[in-house]
């Protein structure tokens, strides 16, 4: 059995003519968020063996909440960024067999379609700051199939 755990990273600030997509810092707001959702998921429980994140500054301040709370160092990954569904499925694939539970912090739309693959259609959107915690029941990360996780639980700033 592994465990996936999808965040998308929290509102970041709008565009700016002077700014790269890529540097986009997150929003008051989002640091807001970003931090009580990482306070939230660690009164989960939820163990998480590796933390990897998009290297962009939205989603790596996102992360660096959740990593503060969990104790754990975080890893970056380039394909995350601007990712979609075939260049997330590969960072999944490629995860180290020795973690049953991997936490994955990166963007929109590619988050979404993700949860959406791994856990069938009905799934929603992910908001910004959301976690989305998905069981599979497969012992290799490269076996992962289309449709056959279960979403054991969805969270965002929201609720």
């Amino acid at each position: 059995m592994k465990t996936l755990i999808l965040v998308r990273h929290a509102k970041a600030e709008h565009g700016s003519p002077s700014l790269d997509d890529f540097d986009r810092p997150l929003n008051h707001r989002g640091k807001h968020d970003a931090s009580a959702m990482a306070k939230r998921f660690k009164e989960t429980g939820v163990r998480v063996d590796a933390l990897i994140s998009s290297p962009a500054v939205r989603a790596l301040s996102t992360a660096e909440d959740f990593a503060m709370e969990i104790n754990l160092p975080i890893q970056t990954d380039e394909r995350i960024y601007e990712a979609g569904l075939r260049d997330l499925l590969a960072v999944v694939r490629e995860l180290d067999d020795r973690h049953s539970s991997v936490m994955l912090a990166g963007h929109n739309p590619g988050m979404s379609d993700l949860l959406h693959y791994l856990a069938g259609g009905n799934c929603v959107n992910l908001p910004t700051a959301a976690v989305a915690v998905i069981e599979l029941p497969q012992e290799s990360w490269r076996n992962i199939p289309v449709g056959k996780g279960v979403l054991k639980s969805i969270s965002s700033p929201k609720e």
